[in-house]
Formats: C-alpha cells, structure tokens, sequence
C-alpha cells in the first residue's frame, strides 16, 4: 500500500487538517509561483487547505474539528480580480467529454455565472454522447470527432487558450498535450489509483479517504502536476456506485475552482505562463 498523497491545494468537506506535504518541495515552490496570489474563493462547505505528511490510505487518522477561516487581507491581486471582473475579460475554452458530461455542465454553470472567466466556444466527445445534447442546449457548439489525430486538428483550427478534459474517455498522444494547456479531473487523490475504476480500487484496499484531483494532463495517465484535490471519506458501507456521488459532488465544486484560477493565470500572464516547465 503506498502512503504518500502528493497534495498541492486539497480542501476536505466538512473539517480542516494541517501538516506539510511529504513531496511538497517537489511541487509546491512551482504551483506557488504559478499562480502567485490568486482570488480568495471558499464555497461555504469546504474548510482549509490540507496537506498531508505521508497519511495512509488505510490508517485511522481522526481529523481536528474546524478552525474559522480568516479573512484575508485586502491584496494587489484582489483588486486586480475586481478589475478583471469589470472588464469582464475571458479565455476560450474547449471542453473534450466521453459521456453525460457532468463536469461539463459544471463549468458551463460556473462560466455563465459569471464565477469563472472563460468563455466556453466549443465541446468534442469522440462519440454519440448524452452531453452533446446538454451542450446543446446551452446554445454551445458541439462536434463528435471519433479519430484522436482529428481532434487533434480541431484543436488546432479551433484555437483555445485552454482544453479540459470532462470524463474524456481517450488518451491524448503528445502531439497534442504538447500543442495545447489540457486539465483533467480525475475522481481519486493521485498519485493513488491512477487510470480506470478508481473508486473501486479505494473500496478494495479498504481506504479511509478518496477524492478527486484536477491536474494538467500530458501524455500519461493521469500523470501530470496536480493543481487542487478535494477530499471525501470513504464510509465502510460504501459502495462503488455510493463513493462515486459523494466525489462527484466535489469534483463538480472542484474543477470550476482549478479551471478560474488557471484561467485567471493566463489571463494576468498569458498563455506561456502557465507550462510548468520553467518558463515562467
């Protein structure tokens, strides 16, 4: 059983933990410099940031009750928010799905909202899907493209400053994640249970806590550096079917949240700010 969560910017329903993460001076020094003093958001269920020091999966942690938040201070970046709110300036979007297209209906709720700052242009499913019809009746533009290499082509005539992954079913090949700014969402806490029927492998390994994690894609599975994970127990009368809606129902709060504050990056930054890879 592996027992280190690598956690950036984890909020947990219902209570707060504190600590350091294990593989924090790995990441945390890039993602801080990433974003840089962002939008102070908190959804009125969701707690502080946690950061765990090589918690166990399957150990008897006992969360502290919940501290008040504080306030935050009055900063620059705060009332470069109001500003960007005023101007009421967007990013272009493309949001890639697979089946109903849940999360989709997220973002497309959290940008019409005037939550997020991006405009949604167009959704591709890479097959006859029910979140076609649900993007289409947002008045979105949809295509189903079936060849990864046409999607491929899509994307680059369509142009986005940013691609999400909303239960994309396919592996994109690097010519793509290359190409392109892709987040993904993804319902367990990585580095654990990467790939298929994650919530399945919690219940399995008898887990105490399960989740989701928002992270920028690459050509791996589920690989890339992890923005946010929100975190949710796992019960011991769980099912697969039950610990599914209890992470969906953060992944919906969660991957609205990863996708403002990258698109608020691009936005005070430009699109070349955002790759992790030491420019910028």
């Amino acid at each position: 059983m592996r027992n280190t969560l690598v956690v950036i910017n984890v909020h947990v329903k219902g209570f707060s933990l504190s600590g350091k993460c294990r593989t924090h001076h790995e990441y945390g020094p890039d993602l801080r410099r990433f974003f840089g003093h962002v939008p102070y958001t908190r959804p009125t269920h969701i707690t502080q940031p946690l950061f765990f020091q090589g918690v166990s999966s399957s150990s008897s942690f006992t969360p502290p009750q919940p501290q008040p938040s504080p306030t935050p201070p009055d900063t620059p970046a705060t009332a470069a928010s109001h500003s960007l709110k005023t101007a009421k300036r967007t990013i272009n979007i493309v949001i890639l799905i697979s089946g109903r297209g849940s999360n989709m209906q997220a973002l497309v709720r959290a940008a019409q909202a005037g939550e997020i700052p991006v405009q949604i242009t167009h959704i591709i499913s890479n097959r006859e899907a029910a979140g076609i019809k649900t993007a289409q009746q947002y008045g979105i533009e949809c295509s189903v493209i079936p060849d990864l290499d046409q999607i491929g082509k899509a994307l680059k005539r369509l142009a986005p400053d940013l691609v999400c992954m909303a239960g994309f079913m396919r592996i994109l090949p690097a010519e793509i994640t290359k190409e392109h700014t892709i987040l993904n969402i993804h319902p367990a806490l990585l580095p654990m249970y990467p790939g298929l029927h994650a919530q399945r492998q919690a219940i399995k390994d008898d887990a105490k806590w399960s989740g989701c994690t928002v992270h920028f894609a690459d050509e791996g599975v589920d690989t890339g550096h992890i923005i946010i994970q929100h975190v949710v127990p796992v019960l011991p009368e769980d099912t697969e079917d039950t610990l599914s809606e209890r992470i969906l129902a953060e992944e919906h709060v969660a991957y609205p949240h990863a996708v403002g504050l990258v698109a608020r990056r691009i936005l005070s930054k430009g699109t070349a700010a955002i790759r992790l890879d030491g420019a910028g």
